[in-house]
């Protein structure tokens, strides 16, 4: 009984862990971190295209063989995770919400930069812009 009940509680140690595992901290040994993996795909141009692109399906229904879903391409990118972050806990569904929350970001720093910083750009330099735009989206 001992044992079984030290095996479980490892086990319920590790599952904490894995959930509780960053985006950025996930990596092993030194090893890439699953937004180290999601970052490299988004910032291939081809990806980008695809994921962006014009024969993209936000949704989750067929269609002719050219069109790939949003969901199609963040199995792709959990495959690539998976490849190369041990133990990563990620899903379709966190990937996608990732990229979600990625480009919310970018579209607040983008405003900012166009409008707001603009003033901070010509009156406290480029870097102090930078870095406000940097806090608004890390990527």
């Amino acid at each position: 009984y001992n044992k079984y009940k030290r095996v479980m509680e490892e086990k319920e140690k590790a599952e904490i862990k894995r959930a509780n595992s960053g985006w950025t901290t996930d990596g092993v040994n030194g090893g890439k971190s699953s937004m180290d993996v999601l970052m490299c795909w988004l910032t291939d141009e081809r990806n980008c295209d695809r994921y962006f692109g014009s024969k993209v399906s936000s949704s989750n229904t067929n269609h002719s063989d050219k069109t790939e879903t949003k969901n199609d391409l963040c199995k792709e990118i959990l495959a690539n995770i998976e490849k190369e972050v041990d133990n990563s806990n990620r899903t379709v569904h966190s990937v996608r919400t990732k990229i979600d929350g990625l480009i919310s970001a970018f579209k607040v720093a983008d405003e900012f930069a166009m409008h707001t910083g603009q003033g901070i750009l010509a009156n406290e330099g480029e870097e102090r812009f930078r870095e406000l735009v940097k806090q608004r989206c890390t990527y």
